[in-house]
């Protein structure tokens, strides 16, 4: 009789803990402090400078500091570009975050398989949404948001130490702003093979030196980069390689005029340009 009551309690207890964490609230989200654009997922559009509006895409107004309230696990949101707060007020920004009105709380869900966010006023206690003129009393698919560093680049030449920009026939000397900052993301079934796309302008590079393209959907436009630093940019399509000669490419890789290093964007600087 004593091991079934033991087997009977071990049961229970088992029990207990599988419902107990399937109808556990959401945890918090942990590790978003920084840099991060804010992307709904109902319709793509991304929280921008201005309060009563969304962008299409996100550039140097839509990215936000995340810094977490002391002593909390609620989140102060910053816009870099303005300096200006999110705030319980849907068409304001406030300029200071120092109450309950500017804290939010990050809530991490999972939906489809992707990990997506309910923001929530600590003041009111409301969503934001899917519209940005108004808040939410709930949290459903229009009030999911990505919440992402952008992983922005710049991509300086080793030879001559100039950055690639947004003007394909020359190079800018300095990485402070959009025009020099570029993503690299993968094409999908190919090996250390990506689309480069300019942040400012939204355009592509491509087997052209002396162009850029409106999008990257040809293998004219992929690039095989198989590293960060000093690292060979080739062009997929014709098998020719970035050279610091912003109008032409070069048929090697053999020297610092084809070796680039590829370094995160300072985001910090978006305020001051």
């Amino acid at each position: 009789m004593s091991s079934n009551r033991f087997f009977v309690f071990g049961l229970c207890l088992g029990l207990c803990l599988v419902f107990g964490a399937a109808f556990a609230p959401a945890a918090q989200a942990q590790g978003l402090a920084g840099y991060n654009c804010i992307q709904n997922l109902s319709n793509s559009e991304f929280k921008t400078s201005s309060a009563a509006s969304l962008a299409s895409a996100c550039k140097s107004n839509e990215i936000w500091q995340l810094s977490v309230v002391s002593g909390t696990q609620s989140y102060c949101v910053k816009n870099q570009s303005n300096g200006q707060y999110l705030m319980n007020k849907a068409t304001k920004l406030a300029s200071e975050c120092n109450s309950n009105d500017e804290y939010w709380n990050i809530t991490q869900v999972s939906y489809q398989g992707e990990t997506v966010y309910c923001v929530q006023n600590v003041g009111n206690s409301q969503y934001l949404t899917s519209s940005a003129s108004q808040l939410s009393d709930s949290c459903g698919q229009q009030q999911y948001w990505r919440v992402y560093n952008p992983n922005w680049l710049c991509i300086q030449n080793q030879g001559n130490t100039q950055y690639l920009e947004n003007h394909a026939t020359q190079m800018a000397d300095t990485c402070v702003n959009q025009g020099t900052w570029w993503t690299k993301t993968p094409v999908t079934g190919q090996t250390s093979t990506y689309c480069v796309e300019n942040i400012d302008n939204q355009k592509f590079l491509t087997s052209s030196a002396s162009s850029l393209a409106s999008n990257c959907s040809t293998s004219n436009q992929w690039w095989v980069i198989t590293g960060t630093s000093g690292t060979c940019m080739k062009n997929y399509a014709t098998g020719q390689y970035l050279t610091n000669k912003a109008s032409s490419m070069s048929s090697t890789c053999d020297s610092t005029n084809q070796y680039w290093n590829l370094t995160g964007a300072n985001y910090s600087l978006i305020s001051s340009n």
